[in-house]
């Protein structure tokens, strides 16, 4: 193929002008759409254009004093309160049948060590196993 001549460079132009895409003035010219898209960023022409956005209005936002107060208030989390004689319960002294809530995070380790409810096939007693499973959306 010829060198681009400026008559092809202003057929190029034209094309782009028109909004014409790159195989369309590239057949025109006898060329390669490839070949076009070059010439095109040798010669600092954009063929595709975008089109400007709308702008997009700012978000008025309401001051803090003025917002509603939350529909439903939040509660602190329920704490099962630690019973004496089944906090003493250590590790070595927990059954099959005993429950396995730990207390505290720290040594000495100690567990609940109630009956654990097995029927439901739960490590825990019947409480401990309400804050463990607590099912979707729920919790404490």
């Amino acid at each position: 193929m010829p060198d681009w001549t400026p008559e092809m460079d202003a057929t190029l132009r034209q094309g782009i002008a028109k909004r014409l895409s790159a195989a369309q003035i590239g057949a025109s010219l006898g060329r390669t759409r490839n070949a076009v898209i070059g010439r095109a960023g040798r010669l600092k022409l954009s063929l595709y254009t975008r089109p400007k956005k709308a702008p997009v209005p700012p978000i008025r936002r309401s001051p803090i004093g003025s917002l509603p107060p939350p529909a439903i208030p939040l509660a602190p989390p329920r704490m099962a309160p630690l019973r004496p004689s089944e906090a003493n319960c250590g590790l070595l002294q927990l059954s099959n049948t005993s429950c396995r809530w730990p207390h505290g995070d720290a040594p000495p380790y100690v567990f609940c060590g109630a009956p654990a409810d097995l029927a439901g096939g739960r490590p825990y007693c019947g409480e401990h196993a309400a804050r463990a499973f607590t099912g979707y959306g729920r919790r404490y």
